[in-house]
Formats: C-alpha cells, sequence, structure tokens
C-alpha cells in the first residue's frame, strides 16, 4: 500500500468537500454486458465528507 497523497479536487466530484479520498478496488466480474464484460475489474470510489464526524459518502464512481 502507498501513502496517500493530497490531491486538489479542483473541477471534480469531489469539489467543495473538506476531505476526499480515492478507493480502487479489483473484483471478478461474472454474468457481464457489453460495457462491462465478465473477468477481472479495476474500478474506483470517490468517496467525501466535511468532517471528522460525518460518514462517507460515494461521490463518483466508475472504471479506472
Amino acid at each position: 500500500m502507498s501513502a496517500a497523497m493530497v490531491e486538489s479536487t479542483t473541477g471534480t466530484a469531489a469539489e467543495g468537500h473538506a476531505q476526499a479520498v480515492f478507493v480502487p478496488v479489483t473484483f471478478d466480474l461474472r454474468g457481464g454486458d457489453e460495457s462491462t464484460p465478465d473477468g477481472t475489474t479495476s474500478w474506483g470510489y470517490v468517496l467525501v465528507r466535511d468532517s471528522g464526524s460525518e460518514v462517507w459518502r460515494i461521490a463518483d464512481s466508475g472504471r479506472v
């Protein structure tokens, strides 16, 4: 695992939020279709929150 890096959120789904993280995932898809075929798939989620006491919310997700 690599260390987290601070990046600008300007122009992204995370813009305007105090905290944002990118969470990459990989899974083996079965029963896919033309847009997401069967096999190993790399996906990612952008999670945001505005304070340490808030729950994380999904701001964006998609293939990486």
